[in-house]
């Protein structure tokens, strides 16, 4: 393999080369084919769990500006840190913060788990800022999923007036069906 092939086969645009023999979680993954892709996108509506499974690893596009949605570190804004839903330009969808697991609370709620933040899940606070706070599945870490894959909202389950207009891009699925996020850290 190339030095440019390792360089792309990164899990994260801040690996070099020489990190690309030890395996991350997303390095531990399954690619998708383009025909399985392909499949995917063409099942445009119906309930999360038709269109999304548990386990799928998606991207979040923002649909209102040009950019994915990230996990970033709130050094600032947060006491002791914390994380926080951004969006950003100079991102792809092979860095590890703009890639979230999809876990399946019910036929109707999903939850969406941060590669970057740890394993926390997307959250709502109080002050509606979208944040990773959490490790537990409640309702505060609840999304319904309203349209297509291209064209869809995020509604909190908590809050319904906690929305995010996003195009979600399934990446890879996870290799095993029964897991635990503390085995897929180790």
């Amino acid at each position: 393999m190339s030095g440019t092939d390792q360089a792309l086969s990164s899990s994260s645009r801040f690996a070099s080369p020489e990190d690309s023999s030890r395996k991350t979680p997303i390095e531990s993954l399954q690619e998708w084919s383009s025909d399985q892709l392909l499949k995917s996108r063409k099942r445009l509506s119906g309930k999360p769990g038709e269109l999304l499974k548990d386990g799928y690893v998606v991207a979040l596009y923002a649909r209102d500006i040009p950019g994915l949605h990230v996990a970033r570190a709130a050094r600032q804004r947060v006491k002791g840190g914390g994380w926080f839903l951004d969006t950003m330009l100079n991102v792809t969808k092979r860095d590890p913060a703009a890639q979230f697991l999809i876990v399946i609370r019910s036929k109707d709620t999903i939850g969406l788990r941060s590669f970057a933040a740890g394993g926390k899940l997307l959250q709502i606070n109080r002050r509606l800022e979208f944040v990773f706070a959490s490790h537990s599945f409640d309702v505060w870490e609840s999304w319904m999923l309203e349209g297509s894959l291209d064209e869809c909202r995020l509604v909190n389950c908590r809050n319904p007036l906690a929305v995010l207009d996003v195009s979600i891009e399934i990446l890879a699925t996870v290799a095993c069906r029964r897991r635990r996020w503390g085995n897929m850290l180790a």
